[in-house]
């Protein structure tokens, strides 16, 4: 790898999001946006077996996306970089909430996307 291309890939790690920023926030969205498929097939889950599946259902499998179960609902988060983490967690029927972690040690942000809303 050149010099030059290690200074590009350890960018691309170190990327930042402003989430304060429209550009940010768009961004986030964006990211948000490819949650949708896997909550919609979580929540498809949930209705027919009472519950969510241990692990993302089959149909999930490959996704960028990481899940975790519990017993009122569960925690999707994508990595979108080296520390930098996108979250989504659903507790109860039609409790969801999104944030941003920026991973540096600096405050989380909230993030008010209706993605994962019930409709």
């Amino acid at each position: 790898m050149s010099v030059v291309q290690w200074g590009l890939f350890l960018s691309a790690l170190s990327h930042r999001i402003n989430p304060q920023s429209p550009e940010g926030i768009e961004e986030l969205r964006q990211q948000a946006e490819t949650a949708r498929p896997i909550i919609d097939s979580l929540e498809k889950y949930r209705r027919a077996y009472g519950k969510y599946p241990s692990e993302l259902p089959s149909d999930q499998a490959g996704s960028q996306w990481a899940y975790s179960d519990d017993r009122n609902g569960y925690r999707l988060y994508l990595k979108l970089g080296w520390d930098p983490m996108l979250f989504f967690e659903r507790t109860g029927e039609n409790n969801v909430h999104w944030w941003y972690d920026p991973g540096d040690g600096s405050s989380k942000t909230d993030l008010a996307f209706s993605i994962g809303k019930s409709r």
